[in-house]
């Protein structure tokens, strides 16, 4: 799969649009707990910078259900990208940002317009730059406003990591040996309903997190059997999927 690569685009002094995944892990003191996915957007955000862009971060935390919920603003992750970024004045909330300058967008989830792909929402969304990038690759499947509404408004790329998975994957898809075993944990069902594309591949495909809660045992799938608070799973599984992986030629984890 080829994507638009933003360096073959010029972004000399442009208002660029960054759809980042901020959506991290925050402790209850309401500070970061992981950092991986900030610092996974800073090679791009650090090239756009290199090329004179002016920077607005466009991402969402947690499922506030288009209400505002305080405890999933993005000041936390703001302060984070700071902290990575000292050198760098960074806005929040946003205004223009000038030249060495990054805006950062509020919680896009904060209205209920973003999951709606609502067109007006991506209309206010697009008036705010002159480029779009996205570097969002946990939510490239999602049908929202900043997602697949703002491509279609505006000039467009991906970024440099959203390339990099899609060049890893697309490799595992077209040239990978067997045999070839999948992990899939957390607890988003939607997770479940890529299963049906993933065994037309996949040898084995291992269940964790709390899906195990959500389906059944089927053929060429092992679900993980889990402890009984339901939170992890027990010694017993880790066992069998142990035995499983270290018989694979080609491992996803997702």
């Amino acid at each position: 799969m080829k994507l638009p690569d933003l360096r073959n685009f010029d972004l000399n002094g442009k208002r660029v649009l960054l759809r980042v995944d901020f959506d991290v892990p925050l402790r209850l003191a309401l500070q970061v707990a992981d950092e991986t996915r900030i610092k996974n957007a800073l090679p791009t955000i650090e090239y756009l910078l290199s090329q004179k862009a002016k920077i607005i971060l466009l991402s969402h935390l947690g499922r506030p259900e288009g209400r505002i919920v305080l405890d999933l603003s993005l000041g936390p992750v703001v302060q984070t990208l700071r902290e990575l970024m000292p050198q760098i004045n960074i806005k929040f909330p946003i205004k223009i940002p000038g030249e060495d300058e990054i805006g950062v967008l509020e919680n896009l989830r904060f209205d209920p317009r973003e999951e709606e792909n609502n067109p007006e929402f991506a209309e206010k969304l697009a008036s705010l730059g002159e480029f779009y990038i996205n570097e969002a690759f946990a939510v490239c499947h999602r049908e929202h406003a900043s997602i697949v509404g703002l491509p279609q408004l505006l000039p467009h790329a991906a970024g440099l990591s959203l390339l990099k998975e899609v060049e890893v994957l697309s490799g595992i898809l077209e040239n990978h040996q067997r045999p070839l075993v999948v992990i899939l944990g957390g607890a988003k069902e939607d997770k479940l309903a890529a299963m049906t594309g993933l065994l037309k591949f996949a040898d084995q495909i291992l269940i964790g997190g709390k899906l195990p809660l959500l389906s059944q045992k089927s053929k060429n799938v092992v679900f993980a059997d889990l402890n009984p608070e339901g939170k992890d799973i027990t010694l017993e599984t880790v066992e069998k999927f142990s035995r499983i992986i270290q018989t694979a030629r080609t491992i996803v984890w997702s």
